[in-house]
């Protein structure tokens, strides 16, 4: 309680004293307080400093336990307040200052395809309670809810939104970046060998790099890359980081390295940087692929700054990688050319590492990555070269054709067309060369058979040959054998062989035939002439020609001649013939007949002739032969041959090709010709052509044998009666004699293939290297649109980008931005506008609201707090009674 005893209180009104207060004292208990109200003009209460001071001392000196306590209590309140309001303001500066480098390392990202990962880091962990039963599992749609959400954004659209200033999107934003799908193309040079390090290509070996699939949001995630482009804004990240040699880029054609946090690098970039052969770590990666035991280096070694400033890559033009075509009007990939990459790498410009920076010590956040990164002026640069080369201002003025393969988007490439003549030069002559018949092959061991003991058996009474023939009238035109033309036979096949699988497909078929012809003797033609030599032996053959020249010379007159006479005549015709042929190197068995007939008109065999004529024969008139004489002679010879062939079951020569036929239908030749063409290209389907191919060479061959057989003894026969009918019997006899006695023993021998003139025939007319730049250019149909076809020549439109980075201030100013973009999807569909609706994903925002969750309970705990405190601060301490001697107070 307090006490307050005699107060007074006087005023003045003029020169009246008046008393306000008299004597007046007063109890006060705890929490009560009293006013005084006086007349108007009573005045104030005052005293002067010196007599407050003392009355505060001297209250504080009676009460000083009291106030000890007060004081402590209060005290209690007010450091509460003070330690509780700087915490706070210390947590929000620095909770401010993370949110800031946080959001600069992630900030809000919007790609070209954009994917709700939301839904993933979102999924709910259960399932409808009213939807499960006993023993069954609930799944939790999460993949399918993300891919659902999938969806190509119109950035153009968006980027045009958030330039125009109408977002208001400035306020809440440290920077707004776009980036763009150029990947810069750069090698290493090093000696006389080049290596591409950017796109890196070390590992698509595995499937792994930036061009193991065509998705640019996959490419990024299977990306070995270390070089990126750093943010236009360098207030964003030059904060962050120390300088530790050289400096920041500040041209185009300038790079820094950018060290971990540890100051560290990893081995891959030694590579990359040429500190490292390469061709270590191409052999770790074979060694891999072939899952062999990997030999990794001991010691990686180390290095210094200045063993990194001033590394040098070289900026190679993406457009400059395709060289024009003018035959086929199409541009030819030319990566795959190593001299020609290494004489457009050594004239690229440099690209030149002036610097190295680490992350700072206190930096909360890194925005750059370990790697070389370069500034955005480079993407500009890139694409302003690419502007300006031939490519790519072809495929910007049509938008409906790609300029790679010259045809028309979508379409099916026309292959059909393509001219394969175009690649392959084929000299015709130089192949029939290739491909020779050996004649000489083929007759040899015909020469010496001229054999007329088998003539001893005509009565020479019978026939009466008086009269000289007329033997300037004499021709002998015996068919040539059909030239085995080996070109023609292969120019319908398209096949690539050797000699020597040639050889032995075709030695094969001959040794089987000849293993045929043992097993059936009437396909056995290998003494065709033995057999028909002894069928003109037979009384059946010297009836029809007894019987033929009977005729003639009952229509002529009447001649006698002997068969010795005869026979001594032939001899010594034939021998100079045989004289006359080696003199002049006259051994084409095809030219027999013209060879004769040239004999026959010389000096020396007109002397042989007319002696005999005037010795031997005697005629009472000129014979004349006809050619109905000579034909029905020929006709009744080779109808007796084929009865006495029939009659003793030897091979008839007009069917020949029909058992050859035969022969290549039985399953040892199809077994020949499977083992033959198995080393080919294309067996199955070439199989079919070569039998025709053979089929149809055969029958000519053979027909033209058969017929030859016909036809020879036809016209050698109508020719001979012409001038001396014996003379010409006996040449034909021999001649057919000599060549049919050795065609089946002669004909494997007489196929000969010159492998070195075959290989000559064919001439490529571009290398494999070209060919295979051609094909893959006319075929690239991978991703072919116009928009990628720019891409892949390093051209974009920068109205265009291929993703959106937005930075925002903290996480404050990040919902904001959410808000900004939620209204602008809000309005495009209110609008109709659906394409241009944006997908995003708030990664942050998901992450870190768990974050946010514990910053806001602490901060209502440190508000509880505050409020204990004052509330304590404002209760009574203890209970008791004082009393206070209230002075008098006189008005001043």
């Amino acid at each position: 309680m307090l006490q307050i005893q005699h107060i007074c209180k006087e005023y003045r009104t003029g020169k009246l004293v008046q008393k306000a207060l008299d004597d007046v004292s007063l109890n006060l208990r705890d929490n009560e307080f009293v006013a005084i109200l006086g007349p108007s003009g009573s005045g104030k209460t005052s005293m002067s400093l010196f007599t407050a001071l003392s009355l505060s001392f001297n209250n504080l000196r009676t009460k000083k336990a009291r106030t000890l306590l007060t004081s402590f209590a209060g005290s209690i309140g007010i450091i509460g307040i003070s330690l509780i309001l700087s915490l706070s303001t210390g947590v929000n500066n620095y909770i401010q200052n993370v949110e800031e480098d946080t959001l600069s390392e992630y900030p809000l990202q919007i790609q070209s395809t954009g994917m709700d990962f939301t839904s993933m880091l979102s999924a709910d962990s259960g399932g409808s309670e009213d939807e499960e039963e006993a023993g069954e599992i609930n799944v939790i749609q999460m993949v399918t809810d993300m891919f659902s959400t999938m969806d190509s954004n119109d950035l153009e659209s968006l980027k045009e939104y958030l330039d125009s200033g109408d977002s208001g999107i400035e306020e809440y934003t440290n920077a707004i970046e776009y980036s763009y799908d150029v990947v810069p193309q750069i090698y290493l040079q090093k000696d006389e060998d080049v290596r591409q390090v950017n796109p890196d290509t070390s590992f698509e070996a595995l499937g792994i790099g930036s061009s193991s699939s065509s998705s640019s949001m996959m490419s990024s995630m299977m990306s070995t890359d270390v070089f990126y482009e750093m943010p236009e804004d360098t207030d964003l990240y030059m904060d962050q980081y120390d300088v530790k040699a050289g400096r920041w880029p500040e041209r185009y054609n300038e790079c820094v390295l950018v060290l971990t946090s540890g100051g560290g690098i990893s081995d891959f970039m030694l590579y990359t940087m040429g500190l490292r052969d390469s061709v270590e770590l191409d052999k770790m990666i074979q060694q891999f692929i072939n899952e062999e035991n990997v030999e990794v280096p001991e010691d990686m070694g180390t290095y210094t700054y200045e063993d990194i400033l001033g590394i040098t890559f070289k900026l190679v033009n993406s457009a400059d990688c395709y060289e024009y075509d003018e035959q086929y009007q199409i541009w030819r990939d030319k990566t795959d050319d190593t001299e020609y990459m290494k004489n457009l790498v050594d004239q690229g410009e440099d690209i030149t590492i002036v610097g190295i920076v680490q992350p700072s010590e206190g930096a909360n956040g890194a925005l750059l990555s370990a790697g070389i990164a370069y500034p955005s002026d480079l993407t500009e640069h890139v694409v302003q070269e690419a502007e300006n080369s031939e490519i790519v201002q072809k495929q910007l003025e049509d938008h409906t054709v790609n300029v790679f393969t010259n045809e028309a988007f979508g379409e099916e490439s026309s292959q059909s067309d393509f001219d394969m003549n175009s690649l392959i030069t084929v000299d015709e002559r130089a192949l029939q060369e290739a491909f020779q018949f050996d004649e000489s092959a083929m007759t040899e061991g015909l020469s010496g058979t001229f054999d007329f003991s088998g003539m001893e058996g005509i009565d020479p009474g019978t026939l009466d040959l008086s009269g000289m023939l007329d033997l300037g009238s004499i021709t002998l035109d015996l068919p040539e054998m059909p030239e085995m033309n080996l070109g023609d036979l292969m120019s319908s096949l398209n096949i690539q062989v050797t000699a020597e699988d040639m050889e032995t497909m075709i030695s094969g078929l001959m040794e089987g035939y000849q293993a045929y012809a043992q097993e059936n003797p009437q396909a056995d033609y290998s003494q065709l002439g033995t057999y028909f030599l002894n069928y003109l032996q037979t009384e059946e053959a010297r009836t029809i020609l007894c019987d033929s020249v009977k005729d003639i010379m009952a229509q002529n007159g009447t001649i006698t001649v002997s068969g010795d006479q005869i026979q001594a005549m032939f001899q010594e015709i034939l021998a100079g013939y045989q004289a006359y042929a080696a003199q002049n190197g006259y051994t084409d068995p095809e030219m027999f007949d013209d060879y004769l007939l040239e004999y026959l008109q010389t000096e020396e065999a007109q002397t042989i002739l007319e002696r005999w004529g005037g010795e031997i024969f005697q005629t009472n008139g000129e014979v004349w032969v006809t050619q109905d004489q000579l034909e029905a002679l020929a006709g009744n010879i080779a109808a007796g041959y084929q009865t006495y062939a029939s009659a003793n079951g030897l091979p008839d020569p007009a069917q020949i090709d029909d058992y050859f036929m035969e022969y290549l239908s039985t399953e040892d030749a199809q077994q020949r010709l499977t083992q033959g063409l198995s080393t080919m290209i294309d067996t199955g389907s070439l199989r079919d052509q070569i039998s025709q191919s053979m089929e149809g060479y055969m029958q000519e061959l053979m027909a033209s044998y058969s017929g030859t057989l016909g036809q020879a003894l036809e016209s050698q026969i109508s020719s001979a009666m012409e001038q001396m009918m014996t003379q010409i019997s006996s040449a034909m006899e021999t001649a057919m004699t000599q060549a049919i006695a050795q065609i089946g023993e002669n004909l494997q021998s007489a196929m000969n293939i010159d492998a070195e003139a075959f290989s000559n025939a064919f001439t490529v007319n571009m290398s494999g290297d070209e060919m295979a730049e051609l094909f893959m250019s006319m075929n690239s149909t991978q991703d072919a649109t116009y928009e990628n076809n720019l891409r892949t020549l390093g051209y974009v439109d920068f109205d265009t980008p291929s993703g959106i980075d937005i930075y925002p201030k903290d996480f404050e100013s990040k919902e904001s931005v959410v808000n900004i973009l939620d209204a602008y999807n809000s309005r495009m569909e209110a609008e109709g506008k659906d394409e241009q609706v944006i997908t995003y994903t708030d990664v942050v925002g998901s992450l870190m609201s768990s974050v946010t969750d514990i910053i806001d309970i602490i901060s209502y705990v440190l508000i509880a707090f505050v409020a204990i405190s004052l509330v304590v601060s404002s209760c009574p301490l203890g209970r008791g009674s004082s009393s206070y001697q209230a002075p008098l107070f006189s008005p001043l």
